[in-house]
């Protein structure tokens, strides 16, 4: 933006209290401030993908871009407070977010820990995780040893809540491919769904992995038009979780392209060099509809 003649130096000449959120991969300063970052740097780069492994060890990359979102969610609350706090006369203010500094926030208790215990953190709650069932995949997970002594019964093991190989959060860590080896065997015997109503009667923390399609199959997401169905002009529908706090969004949703000539008119820009901008292929008009779109 610098370069373009836009940069926060430049605005503040023109709105002297303007508030100016910069959105980079790295941040405004430091060496590495021209490199390029995108999620999965951003993965690799802050931490995360050494607390996220596979049973084998591998670190994993989360194939959401979980990063990048983070970082649009930071720069408009930043944004957002900026301006609902200034005073009459405030200065003008750059606010300088990344993905950097976005990805490592989100992580804040683990880093915290690291620097103080100076070791990576340890287990999350011990035997949490993903468990083949013989038909698909469950999520297990506990908070208090109640709900450990309910995953025990729902197995038909309800002694190992009090071996003393398992009966506290430390001694799980310390002995916890003991206990994966037994669940693995149990959970492999029965369907998802006959799990999940063994946990839901035992009081135990568990939740069949869904894929997109299962999430939107839900009844409950249904029922609470978690991702009502939006009407394209084609006649077609299109299905999206709306925002979260806000109501569904329900006008008709554009084709790529459709607006293009009435928002580049609003830029100040002629038709000529409007044509000019599609000729080169610039700026899309239209309602074309290919592959690459």
């Amino acid at each position: 933006m610098d370069r373009l003649g836009l940069g926060f130096e430049a605005v503040k000449t023109v709105r002297p209290d303007v508030v100016y959120v910069s959105v980079s991969g790295w941040g405004q300063q430091g060496p590495n401030r021209e490199l390029p970052m995108v999620d999965t740097v951003g993965q690799a780069m802050s931490g995360l993908m050494s607390v996220m492994r596979g049973r084998d060890g591998s670190p994993v990359k989360m194939n959401a871009t979980l990063v990048d979102g983070m970082t649009g969610l930071y720069a408009f609350q930043a944004a957002i407070m900026a301006l609902w706090g200034r005073k009459p006369g405030a200065g003008a203010r750059h606010i300088d977010i990344s993905l950097l500094q976005s990805s490592a926030h989100m992580q804040a208790p683990n880093i915290l820990e690291y620097g103080y215990a100076g070791r990576p953190p340890g287990l999350y709650n011990p035997p949490a995780g993903n468990y083949c069932t013989s038909d698909g995949w469950v999520a297990i997970t506990l908070v208090n040893e109640a709900q450990f002594a309910g995953i025990c019964t729902a197995i038909g093991r309800p002694e190992l809540a009090r071996d003393p190989r398992f009966d506290s959060f430390q001694s799980r860590k310390a002995n916890i491919a003991e206990l994966t080896q037994i669940l693995d065997a149990a959970l492999a015997t029965r369907s998802t769904a006959d799990w999940m109503k063994r946990f839901a009667e035992a009081g135990a923390l568990a939740s069949q992995i869904n894929t997109y399609g299962d999430w939107l199959g839900d009844a409950h997401i249904n029922a609470v038009a978690a991702a009502p169905p939006y009407a394209l002009d084609t006649g077609e529908t299109v299905r999206l979780p709306h925002l979260p706090g806000a109501t569904p969004f329900n006008a008709p949703v554009p084709r790529i392209g459709q607006h293009t000539r009435d928002i580049l008119a609003l830029a100040g820009l002629g038709s000529d060099a409007i044509d000019k901008l599609v000729r080169d292929g610039v700026a899309l008009d239209g309602p074309s509809r290919g592959p690459s779109q």
